[in-house]
């Protein structure tokens, strides 16, 4: 039997006890041997493993330990549930012969090298459960050690993300198409651009634009045929400044008004002053 013993000094140990009838040579009973021994240690360490069992079964995450031969000494209530192994079914199985593995980002033999260099080992893996479905598991596997720190195996940890890596499938998806779009959509406007400089660059009409204080910031080329300025003298000029003085009060109100109304064009008529010094009526838009 086994139970709790007291010693002369009222300390108490857990023993495994042992009675054997003594008879002598004529088969007659003359007494009994009493072998007692000292298993407190025995019992502490199974009561670890119990208890460490426990928490193993209460943790919501797949829990997997294998002995240094890769046989399988633990597989807890959730690897039962997402695995669709009960714990008989595998239990003393080698691993490799229960569970199909992929390695997406590292190779097995690299997992077993940083394992035995660092003692861990964590990173994404794919398992097939018993009936052939994919599920996609971020894993945490450390050596298992005695008290002597001597490697006796390893246990794994593995966390379901099969839903976040098809959600990070359908991002990606998404912005592979939105990336596609906007190089579409940016070849699109440069070659509308482009089109449109040209179109500027070789029109016989002067197209300015100019900022909210009317200064030029852009001049296109056929301004120097049309009223003699270079586009480097147009450049950062205030537009009403080279306007007939008569016309200055009509072409500033105009184009406070656009300011003001920034969908609506208006039309413009006045007179500008040639680099000649003479005097020209233009006709624009703003």
């Amino acid at each position: 039997s086994e139970g709790f013993r007291v010693r002369k000094d009222g300390s108490v140990f857990y023993a495994n006890v042992v009675f054997t009838p003594l008879y002598d040579d004529n088969n007659k009973l003359y007494g009994y041997a009493k072998v007692t021994r000292d298993i407190t240690e025995k019992q502490n360490a199974e009561e670890s493993l119990r208890y460490m069992a426990t928490i193993a079964d209460s943790i919501q995450d797949p829990i997997i330990s294998s002995d240094n031969n890769s046989f399988i000494t633990r597989w807890n209530d959730a690897a039962e549930k997402l695995l669709e192994w009960k714990s008989e079914e595998v239990s003393g199985k080698n691993i490799d012969s229960v569970l199909s593995v992929y390695y997406p980002n590292e190779t097995k033999s690299e997992i077993l090298i940083c394992l035995q260099q660092k003692g861990r080992w964590q990173g994404e893996l794919v398992y097939l459960t018993k009936t052939r479905k994919r599920i996609s598991v971020l894993v945490t596997e450390s050596q298992l050690k005695d008290s002597n720190a001597v490697v006796t195996g390893s246990i794994v940890v593995a966390k379901d993300i099969t839903e976040r890596k098809k959600t990070e499938g359908a991002l990606a998806k998404f912005n592979r198409e939105l990336e596609l779009r906007v190089n579409e959509r940016t070849e699109s406007i440069y070659k509308n651009e482009v089109l449109f400089c040209s179109m500027v660059e070789h029109s016989n009409d002067v197209f300015l634009r100019v900022d909210e204080k009317f200064a030029v910031l852009f001049c296109s080329p056929s301004a120097e045929r049309v009223v003699g300025w270079t586009v480097e003298e147009m450049s950062q000029e205030v537009l009403p400044t080279k306007a007939h003085p008569d016309d200055r009060p009509l072409l500033e109100n105009k184009l406070c008004e656009s300011i003001a109304n920034p969908e609506k064009m208006l039309r413009l008529l006045f007179r500008h002053r040639h680099k000649n010094g003479k005097y020209s009526w233009l006709e624009g838009s703003v």
